[in-house]
């Protein structure tokens, strides 16, 4: 099996043609070449223009929550309030979700989140979107911190 994995297909050559009406419309733009996604100088694009060049951008957003169990007892108990709340974050926003740290303390646990996004708004908005929706289901659950970083990739 090929490391694209199955049915997907290897970035096919552009032919002149297609890539003179790409480096055209990406001129035209104004994003030949510029931005952080970039991977091709304008000079190497157009210098290399049917060669394939990617300028598409990924922003990847991360958050850690930290909360508070007051009603959690033991390890068990808070095990089952945290298994209810990842699977329901998951369901409900498709992020990667986690325990972080705090694995051997009863009533504190620390929530790892991630989100890739095209952009760096929508996965900002995602990430509070989760915060809250944990503060409003979870009346048991004190949210005591939510920290946020977006970075592009």
């Amino acid at each position: 099996m090929s490391k694209l994995g199955r049915g997907a297909e290897p970035p096919r050559q552009a032919s002149s043609e297609e890539a003179g009406h790409r480096q055209e419309a990406l001129r035209g733009a104004g994003q030949a070449g510029s931005g952080p996604g970039s991977t091709c100088s304008e000079d190497e694009q157009v210098t290399r223009a049917n060669q394939l060049c990617y300028t598409s951008l990924m922003v990847v957003g991360v958050c850690q929550i930290t909360l508070h169990l007051p009603s959690c007892h033991s390890l068990k108990a808070k095990r089952q309030v945290l298994k209810s709340i990842m699977a329901r974050v998951r369901n409900q926003f498709e992020v990667a979700i986690a325990e972080v740290d705090g694995h051997d303390r009863w009533q504190i646990a620390y929530l790892g989140l991630s989100y890739v996004s095209t952009s760096s708004q929508h996965a900002e908005e995602v990430l509070n979107h989760v915060w809250r929706f944990i503060e409003e289901t979870r009346p048991d659950v004190i949210v005591t911190d939510a920290r946020t970083e977006i970075m592009s990739w």
